[in-house]
């Protein structure tokens, strides 16, 4: 089935990306940057959550793991800069990504 009536959590040890950030004003007196994160992933409480919400939720969910676990999940805009408010925590805390359904 598809992703937009589903929801996936990252499956990855890592998460990384970048969100580009002014470019969508097309306003060229405003600066453009990019906003780029890298996170540790919690994957043993990402597979506890997964079986405990399709067991007691009867959601339909998945554990989606990019390139084979052996590169970080990919991350971008709508992940990079939610998380980056909580950049104080991100060398101490490990997080779990929980893609939503697109309806």
């Amino acid at each position: 089935q598809a992703l937009d009536v589903n929801f996936v959590f990252y499956g990855n040890d890592q998460a990384s990306g970048f969100a580009p950030v002014g470019a969508d004003l097309h306003d060229p007196t405003h600066k453009n940057y990019k906003v780029s994160l890298e996170v540790k992933s919690d994957s043993a409480l990402t597979l506890l959550l997964e079986r405990h919400v399709r067991q007691f939720a009867s959601t339909n969910v998945s554990v989606l793991t990019s390139w084979g676990g052996s590169e970080p999940s990919p991350l971008r805009w709508g992940e990079v800069l939610p998380l980056s408010f909580l950049n104080k925590t991100m060398n101490h805390t490990k997080f779990i990504v929980l893609s939503m359904p697109s309806r």
